[in-house]
């Protein structure tokens, strides 16, 4: 906010050519001969002929060098110029001249913004004080008061500053002159960013890809895909956490488009993208669209628009996908996020718990900072939180990526203000006392026929067990097998692996916290097996108290998924077998696993699936599948399994 609003005061205050043009009894001056040459440059200002006008300023201040209002003038020139030094310097020189005259109070709230802009907080709270000391109009009052809060709360920043050591990425990754917005995947194996070859006009932005070798480095950036990248502008992106769904922006190209910059969507199947496709209208607008970021389950997509209606000029704008694959209309964050002035750079970490962003309107160091925020238990978003200095100073921070586990953020640090302005990627670690507290990391692997051991697109869900919510849904490469599927620590979870004309696949990961040890990925092929009779399932995540046939209520996810499968089969008839180890007494057992396997049986006809499909049946310790000479092959043998029996019409 601090910087738009002090660009918008230098329009008002010292764009206007007549704004200073009193007559001669107002001016600090009393030289005839520099109220002459002022008076010729205000003739010049008014036929907008700049350069001689600046030179008659000029002129007047020989005469006069402690000339308030040609200082002023030529204020008013250099804003028009862009040239902030210079504007700058002569403010400064009217401020020293006038030595806290009220009537130049507008001068000294300028400077309390330019100092604060240029990180000089004790020289901006001096001003700001010297402003309003002055008992400056109400509007200008607020906007000081907050430069001043700013300022305070940078220095008190300052005084606990946070580990931060940037660390420049591989040369060949940083080969251009401008490189940002980098976006990884889960496994950190990919690194996307947008980057422009030159500075020219011609230069346009194009979306690159390059992947981390064996030895951790990074081979050379590629553009992602002719497929995307086109002669305009294809700039920041967002990938979903299987790396099968990118969603870009594109500006005034000849895709169809709503606005001057529009997100697209495209596919990867195998090696190869889609032909991207406009999100529609119910994200994109006639306004300006960008910057988009994915949740790792892919169902959120936040993103930044200059649409009307928001709290500042660029807002955090959310939508979400329906089991359809359908964009809802967007929506604003709200006050919570969102400020008068900037929200850009939205990074949703792959725990779908904490969102990143930039701003310029929360209290901050000046410019853009990094904030985070965390989503409380209802589903709105917490208190926005700096990330500190000197991650955090008083030039532009506005693109962040943050790993899975939460230790490494992935960042651009620029330098836009010199002859060759650049921007170069760097990773640092997140410092303690910031990292997410639920880390993230991944289960991966291949889907496989059973009986020919060649790859299946299946469907991949995962399920957080406790609450029976569905947490992330994949389909596995149609042309390789693979999927990757994000795992966040601090739960008990279930996969579930299905296909038509196949016997579903669950699979249990009990991920809870462990204290000092980074969360690993798992490795996990699976093997589905075509229905025919006998084929045989294992009910991973149906759980019984100890010595109970009480279905434990975590249990339902599984359950609900044998009740799906039977109703997307109809024709099945299905045997619930329990199995015990062979712990105890043999009838207690089979007692035992008889009535467990009812309980499921009688749960699926809760759900209205016919009884008549189904048989339940007790084991007892009769059948273990591993021997029983272990904890783990004892828990491996306590199960209740669903198997084909037949077909209820043959």
């Amino acid at each position: 906010m601090i910087r738009k609003i002090f660009a918008i005061i230098t329009l008002m205050l010292f764009g206007g050519i007549n704004l200073y043009a009193q007559g001669h009894q107002g001016f600090s001056t009393s030289s005839k001969k520099a109220i002459k040459l002022y008076d010729q440059a205000t003739v010049l200002l008014k036929a907008r002929q700049f350069p001689e006008a600046e030179r008659k300023l000029f002129d007047a201040l020989k005469k006069d060098p402690d000339f308030i209002e040609a200082h002023l003038r030529l204020a008013s020139i250099y804003s028009l110029y862009r040239k902030p030094q210079y504007e700058k310097e002569h403010l400064e020189k009217v401020a020293t001249i006038a030595n806290g005259n009220p009537k130049y109070a507008k001068v000294y709230g300028k400077l309390a913004g330019v100092y604060f802009n240029e990180g000089r907080y004790d020289d901006a709270l001096a001003m700001g004080k010297m402003h309003m000391q002055a008992r400056p109009p109400e509007r200008e009052a607020k906007q000081t008061e907050w430069v001043m809060e700013c300022a305070a709360y940078a220095k008190e920043l300052m005084s606990e500053p946070v580990p931060f050591v940037p660390k420049e990425m591989d040369t060949n990754v940083n080969q251009f002159a401008l490189q940002y917005f980098p976006v990884v995947t889960v496994d950190e194996k990919t690194l996307i960013f947008t980057r422009r070859v030159g500075n020219g006009r011609t230069d346009t932005e194009d979306i690159v890809i390059c992947n981390r070798r064996e030895d951790g480095s990074w081979s050379d950036p590629v553009s992602i895909s002719d497929r995307i990248n086109t002669e305009m502008n294809e700039g920041t992106c967002t990938i979903s956490s299987d790396g099968k769904m990118l969603i870009f922006t594109s500006c005034s190209g000849e895709r169809k488009s709503f606005g001057s910059c529009d997100l697209y969507v495209t596919y990867k199947v195998g090696e190869e993208w889609s032909e991207p496709e406009n999100l529609g209208k119910t994200v994109n607008s006639s306004a300006w669209e960008s910057q988009p970021a994915l949740s790792a389950d892919g169902r959120e997509l936040y993103f930044v628009s200059d649409r009307r209606g928001g709290f500042g000029k660029r807002d955090l704008f959310v939508t979400y996908r329906t089991p359809r694959g359908i964009w809802t209309p967007a929506t604003n964050l709200g006050k919570e996020i969102n400020t008068n002035g900037d929200e850009v750079g939205p990074f949703i970490h792959v725990n779908g718990q904490r969102l990143y962003f930039s701003s310029n309107g929360h209290k901050g160091m000046g410019g853009y900072d990094f904030f985070y925020s965390d989503r409380k238990s209802d589903g709105t978003w917490g208190e926005v939180k700096n990330l500190g200095y000197p991650i955090n100073d008083h030039k532009d921070q506005s693109s962040l990526v943050v790993n899975a586990t939460g230790t490494t953020g992935y960042i651009s640090i620029d330098d836009l203000h010199g002859e060759h302005p650049e921007s170069k990627l760097y990773t640092f670690d997140i410092p303690e006392d910031q990292r997410i507290p639920n880390r993230s990391s991944y289960v991966a692997g291949t889907v496989f026929d059973l009986d020919t051991k060649q790859p299946l697109d299946a469907k991949v869900e995962l399920y957080n067990v406790a609450n029976n919510t569905m947490i992330n849904t994949v389909v596995s490469d149609p042309e390789n097998g693979g999927y990757q599927i994000v795992l966040t620590e601090g739960e008990q979870y279930a996969l579930f692996v299905s296909r038509k004309g196949y016997l579903y696949k669950s699979i249990p990961f009990d991920y809870k916290r462990v204290e000092g040890e980074t969360p690993k990925p798992v490795h996990q092929d699976i093997y589905l097996e075509p229905i025919r009779t006998g084929t045989v399932t294992r009910l991973e995540n149906v759980f019984f108290d100890s010595d109970s046939y009480q279905l434990r209520e975590e249990s339902k996810s599984e359950l609900m998924k044998a009740v799906k499968f039977l109703e997307e089969n109809p024709k099945l008839v299905m045997e619930i077998s329990g199995h015990t180890d062979d712990v105890g007494n043999a009838n207690y057992n089979k007692e035992l696993s008889k009535n467990r396997a009812k309980a499921v049986y009688e749960f699926m006809v809760s759900e209205n699936i016919d009884a008549n499909r189904l048989r339940y049946k007790g084991y007892g310790m009769d059948q273990p599948v591993v021997d029983n000479d272990s904890d783990v092959n004892r828990q491996k043998n306590r199960r209740i399994e669903f198997k084909v029996i037949g077909d209820q019409y043959n």
